[in-house]
């Protein structure tokens, strides 16, 4: 769906169109327009108790809107808010009506507004007001929206964005990659993989393979290697290992492998408590 800017839009210098004209009022196109974009952001903001980090509403055609929120850093459905923990909301269905009464009333007076002043008439608009900064971005359409599917679209998009805002920023190119190691004592095999102190390392996030030279592999480990004086090797069962950086250690999982930034002697330490490892 393209989204263009159109206007207007606080951060940057509004464009005034040629056609626009003072209304009896006094008010022209542009304070027309943002009063109309502002009372649908007030609604918004009734509907959330004012508890929104940001408020995202969207309208389609001449008669459809919907609305949802980012809250507690992340992407919540206008009727989930219950869910978020930060207080009670009415989000039954009448509820809702009624404040999509209230949006839509407002985008039907932009649109009036908008033919007016002999200006093209959108398919569409998005609105987005973020409570911490006090930013309003608002984006005109060109194209027709199937509504349903542009909320579904627009929430995942805006939910990745915090995720990836989220995740630690590790370099796989420079990371070191464990490499298995089996060990026999003639009759049962094991396999091994090793992290080091202060090394990024990717690990698999489950032990590869069940068997080695046709034998079971019946047990698997991670061995801590501390880098400081005096400090023993600490073998850990491998998948309790895993979980237990996974919750201590900065890491970011892609796939079937985890990358864990180097770790400090602490860390090892509490990896190793928690996984009731031997030396």
């Amino acid at each position: 769906m393209a989204f263009l800017d159109r206007f207007i839009k606080k951060d940057k210098q509004q464009t005034k169109p040629e056609q626009a004209q003072p209304n009896k009022s006094g008010q022209d196109f542009e304070s027309r327009l943002e009063d109309l974009r502002d009372s649908m952001l007030t609604t918004g903001n009734q509907f959330a108790k004012a508890n929104e980090e940001r408020v995202f509403i969207i309208c389609a055609g001449t008669d459809q809107v919907d609305w949802f929120y980012q809250m507690q850093g992340r992407i919540v459905a206008k009727d989930a808010l219950n869910e978020t923990g930060t207080g009670e909301y009415d989000v039954s269905e009448a509820s809702i009506q009624q404040f999509r009464d209230r949006l839509l009333a407002d985008w039907q007076k932009i649109l009036e507004l908008i033919k007016e002043n002999q200006i093209e008439q959108p398919k569409g608009m998005q609105l987005v007001y973020d409570s911490r900064s006090n930013h309003v971005r608002s984006r005109f359409a060109n194209q027709e929206i199937d509504l349903a599917a542009e909320v579904a679209s627009w929430m995942q998009e805006e939910q990745q964005k915090l995720t990836a805002a989220n995740e630690p920023v590790l370099n796989w190119k420079e990371a070191y990659r464990a490499k298995v190691r089996y060990y026999s004592n003639g009759q049962d095999v094991m396999g091994a993989y090793a992290i080091g102190e202060g090394v990024d390392t990717v690990l698999p996030v489950r032990h590869p393979r069940s068997a080695y030279e046709g034998k079971e592999i019946t047990h698997w480990e991670l061995a801590l290697v501390p880098d400081t004086d005096n400090q023993d090797v600490i073998h850990t069962d491998y998948q309790k290992a895993i979980q237990a950086l996974s919750e201590i250690a900065e890491t970011q999982v892609v796939d079937d492998v985890m990358l864990v930034k180097g770790l400090t002697l602490e860390q090892i330490k509490q990896v190793a408590d928690r996984c009731g490892s031997r030396s």
